[in-house]
């Protein structure tokens, strides 16, 4: 039977039902029912000029008579329809053509429906699309399926925190609970259903419209929980989460609405943790003002991956303070506009790199001890200049202002020495579409004349051995690549070819000698 508060699916469309009566003029009874979608709705419980209830969104109510709608079942009923029946059995035929079916034989199905209907060996339930709404006698549960460990009940009916732990104070081996797409009502006295997440180590909530508040509140309900997954609940402020959560490790924030730096620095009072998504949302910088650059926050202390990807941070200052993690390993920061703006992902990597030292794991990819080694000398060359300018090699060493900017460049230059004059890059900014006109030389064939041609910073030797291949109709021949500057006649010799012309700091103007 409905009752205010309960939940109830309509075609497809899930609600919450908040009246229950007569509307005039029309005879009988009606749900008054908001729903999820507010694109289902129609006004906000106004009929006639008459407030029979309200809503959070202005059109995301309506009126459904009792026969309309699914009120759910309790949660053996659903268990019973999913594991004890066979139908699906007969049912797993392929076309082969029109109006005809050919069995397909899955080897160990009989054995393994065998064993699922023996409820006591369960140990995974998923009952998506049962619609599970209550729970069932005391014990009952217990009695039936006391092994369960992992537990899908996403989308489902149950309105409020104490039903559902009636179904969960059984299953004391339950650690993984997905309830997504649910919307349960707060209890009053959290601690009091502790014992029935007793053992819950994993918790899914995305796309519950639960705010932050609602999780704290929530939150001595899990006493030894590990991961929380609440993405899409339309999260916009954090606050300190005292005494709660210290068990945690991973939590996953993504796609929600954050914005400050501040909402972020409240998630370091979780002492545990160590994985942290907030991917997807709006972040603008990232800041630890508890140290300075160069030194080690006290914040995060146990934070080893984070995941930061289609967010607003435009500062490479914002990446410089990641420096100032203790353990972070991983790092996935794709879609930033500090990112997208350097336009050569490859230069855009080296930055990263070269600018948080304890990097093993970049945008998925792991970074090796040799790209560390490039990507960092790379730093040196590529700010060289600026360093310089800034008093580098100065007996009291660069600026403030500069070591600001590039708090890790003095580590850099006591790893690979300061770099020669030779060494620096004339350029602070190389873009994949910079391009760099060179002067061709065949030294060992003094009857070919030079030839002008373009080349893209970012083109490895390799690529460039193998467009001068064809160029120079050189096939079959190996060649080895140096390069002169206008200013001097030292030549430079070029011997790894996964490198690109941008790692070697050649300038627009310079000569290329090619020997074969």
């Amino acid at each position: 039977m409905a009752k205010v508060g309960s939940r109830v699916v309509c075609h497809g469309e899930h609600g919450t039902v908040r009246f229950i009566g007569q509307v005039l003029p029309t005879k009988g009874l009606w749900l008054g029912i908001e729903w999820d979608n507010p694109e289902r709705g129609l006004h906000d419980g106004n009929y006639k000029g008459k407030q029979y209830f309200n809503c959070t969104h202005p059109a995301g109510g309506s009126f459904v008579r009792m026969n309309k709608v699914n009120l759910g079942v309790n949660f053996l009923h659903a268990l019973q329809e999913k594991y004890a029946s066979n139908e699906w059995l007969d049912n797993d035929c392929l076309p082969v053509g029109k109006g005809q079916q050919k069995p397909v034989v899955f080897v160990g199905l009989e054995k393994v429906f065998q064993e699922q209907s023996h409820f006591d060996n369960l140990l995974q339930v998923s009952l998506s699309g049962y619609y599970v709404s209550s729970a069932d006698p005391e014990g009952e549960v217990r009695h039936t399926c006391p092994n369960i460990e992992d537990m899908y009940l996403a989308k489902h009916l149950l309105s409020t925190w104490n039903e559902l732990s009636k179904i969960t104070i059984e299953l004391s081996h339950l650690h993984d609970l997905d309830l997504s797409e649910n919307r349960l009502q707060i209890p009053d006295n959290p601690s009091a259903l502790a014992n029935a997440f007793s053992n819950l180590r994993l918790l899914i909530l995305n796309k519950c419209a639960i705010s932050w508040h609602q999780i704290l509140q929530c939150a001595p309900m899990w006493p030894v929980l590990e991961e929380l997954n609440i993405r899409c609940n339309g999260i916009s402020t954090l606050s300190r989460p005292d005494g709660v959560l210290l068990t945690l490790k991973c939590l996953k924030l993504g796609d929600n609405k954050l914005t400050s730096n501040e909402d972020l620095l409240h998630l370091s009072y979780l002492p545990c943790l160590e994985v942290l998504y907030l991917d997807d949302n709006c972040l603008t910088d990232i800041a630890f003002p508890d140290v300075v650059a160069g030194h080690e926050t006290s914040m995060f202390k146990q934070l080893m991956r984070l995941f930061i990807s289609d967010n607003l941070i435009s500062d490479w200052n914002s990446v410089n303070e990641l420096e100032k993690l203790p353990c972070l390993t991983e790092l996935k920061i794709t879609f930033n506009s500090v990112i997208e703006k350097e336009q050569d992902s490859r230069t855009t990597r080296e930055l990263v790199v070269a600018r948080v030292g304890g990097l093993r794991m970049l945008n998925l990819m792991p970074v090796s001890k040799k790209e560390r080694n490039k990507a960092e000398w790379a730093y040196v060359r590529r700010f060289g200049l600026e360093w310089q300018k800034a008093g580098g090699r100065e007996e009291k060493g660069p600026s403030a202002e500069f070591l600001q900017l590039h708090p890790r460049y003095q580590k850099l230059i006591e790893k690979f020495g300061a770099p020669e004059e030779s060494e620096l890059q004339t350029s602070t900014r190389i873009m994949k579409d910079d391009l760099l006109p060179l002067y061709i030389l065949c030294p060992d064939h003094p009857t070919r004349k030079p030839i002008k041609k373009t080349f893209p910073s970012a083109m490895s030797i390799k690529r460039v051995k193998g467009l001068l291949t064809h160029l120079l109709k050189t096939k079959g021949c190996e060649l080895s690549l140096s390069y002169v500057t206008q200013n001097s006649d030292d030549e430079f010799q070029m011997t790894t070819d996964e490198h690109t012309l941008h790692f070697y700091a050649i300038a627009p103007g310079n000569s290329l000698l090619v020997r074969w």
